[in-house]
């Protein structure tokens, strides 16, 4: 595979305005694909399409963190709520039901 060693994974991808300096080995393997078909990006479109329907979107982030990638899906999809990062309230679950979710919810 040439393209892991010719460069051309450092290319820059300029035409997402909210991720600048983002490089196309930046992104997973599988946004990557050539195939239209690929049953991993297929599912990733349809969930976004999904995403359009709903009320509101919540992400493990906060809004100082990536302000610009927020306020550009703001633009195109529900309600976002940033309430991160839940990872330092882990630990702090009371419920031993819920504990065997962890961050999955």
């Amino acid at each position: 595979a040439t393209y892991l060693t010719n460069g051309y994974l450092k290319t820059v991808i300029d035409w997402i305005s909210s991720m600048k300096g983002i490089r196309l080995k930046d992104f997973p393997s599988f946004i990557r694909t050539t195939d239209p078909n690929d049953f991993i990006l297929k599912f990733i479109l349809s969930e976004i399409e999904k995403a359009k329907k709903v009320s509101a979107i919540i992400l493990n982030s906060f809004d100082e963190l990536e302000y610009d990638f927020i306020d550009a899906l703001s633009s195109i999809l529900p309600p976002i709520y940033s309430v991160g990062p839940l990872h330092i309230l882990q630990n702090h679950i009371q419920d031993n039901d819920l504990k065997f979710l962890g961050l999955n919810l």
